[in-house]
């Protein structure tokens, strides 16, 4: 299955409002671009037709002031730092190798969850609940603990990139690890959400 790190505005992702390389790909070999979807239809894109659609642009713009106001709910105080939801900047998109992730995910399941020791427990101690194995959508805004928007689990880039440089990782884990960093390189770049797409 393919596993794409995604960074744009989420107004420009929920609305589909992105051609992604693979769709280039198709059509630059003069093939359709279909969408199979459970229970619908199968979707043809021609040349340069959104993901979401031809209206993906227009429903894109008519959705941002109530995806505005509903970033206003965010917790840790994330509102004081909004990346721009009206970007026009080009989306950036890094295939990670499927083989090489369930590896950095088993390295990181044995690496990164940790739990309280039981003096910790008895001190309030939390465990930690890792942002790479807990998340898929990535703020750029510093804060430590995973929380649900849109039923979408949301961790932060900088405890990403802090997770992921905080170890050595082994041979199997370095492709999906170098697609990470990369993506991650380019979320901070453009000061936009990294989104894990499967």
């Amino acid at each position: 299955m393919a596993i794409d790190l995604m960074i744009m505005p989420l107004s420009r992702y929920w609305t589909g409002d992105f051609v992604t390389p693979a769709m280039r790909e198709c059509w630059a070999q003069g093939l359709p671009y279909a969408i199979v979807t459970p229970g619908a239809p199968m979707r043809h894109l021609p040349p340069g037709i959104p993901f979401g659609g031809a209206d993906a642009p227009s429903q894109r713009a008519a959705s941002l002031p109530l995806l505005l106001e509903n970033l206003q709910q965010l917790p840790f105080n994330i509102p004081a730092r909004l990346w721009d939801e009206a970007s026009s900047s080009e989306p950036r998109f890094h295939r990670v190798d499927p083989i090489s992730l369930e590896a950095l995910q088993a390295e990181a399941h044995r690496h990164l969850e940790k739990r309280p020791s039981s003096l910790g427990r008895l001190f309030g101690r939390a465990s930690y609940s890792s942002h790479l194995l807990n998340a898929s959508l990535f703020l750029p805004a510093p804060f430590s603990e995973v929380f649900v928007t849109a039923d979408i689990p949301t961790g932060s880039l900088h405890t990403l990139r802090t997770e992921l440089g905080s170890r050595s990782w082994s041979q199997p884990c370095q492709a999906a690890l170098s697609s990470w960093l990369g993506a991650i390189r380019d979320a901070f770049a453009l000061r936009l959400p990294l989104i894990v797409d499967m």
